[in-house]
């Protein structure tokens, strides 16, 4: 799991217990389309304008299938794992802790961290992406398990 969602539950952990019925598979299909278009929104209006011209592409083209059902398919998962360890990789690059020297502090000093300009949309990018690619696995899980319940369990 991303280690930038910090706090935040993991999405299994929001709807255990949650007996998975159509109705809440087309909620989560909703909270998937949802989730993508903030990410979408996010990619290309805090993400892209700071990339490279060539480094673009990716992010755009992630982007763009995100408004659609394809969100739903391996191949976009897989591009969307992709641009998350990309970007994850462009935080971590732009993100330095030190240790800041204070005689009058009681450890004589403390840890501060300083990103470089536009680090924090990525990191928030990464967040957003991360929290689609939760909710449409879990959409997916759900669905599969509503069609494939009845002959596993011989119901």
């Amino acid at each position: 799991m991303n280690r930038l969602l910090g706090n935040m539950p993991p999405l299994s952990t929001l709807i255990e217990g949650v007996e998975m019925t159509p109705d809440i598979v087309t909620r989560l299909v909703t909270i998937a389309y949802w989730q993508s278009h903030i990410a979408s929104d996010e990619l290309l209006n805090n993400v892209v304008p700071r990339l490279s011209h060539e480094k673009q592409s990716h992010p755009r083209r992630v982007a763009e299938q995100m408004d659609s059902e394809r969100i739903f398919e391996q191949s976009f998962l897989d591009d969307l794992s992709t641009l998350i360890e990309s970007l994850e990789a462009k935080v971590d690059a732009g993100t330095h802790i030190y240790w800041h020297g204070d005689e009058n502090h009681v450890r004589g000093g403390y840890q501060t961290i300083f990103r470089v300009p536009g680090v924090s949309d990525f990191q928030h990018a990464v967040t957003e992406l991360a929290m689609l690619r939760e909710v449409v696995v879990a959409t997916i899980c759900a669905a599969r398990s509503l069609r494939d319940a009845p002959d596993i369990l011989h119901i």
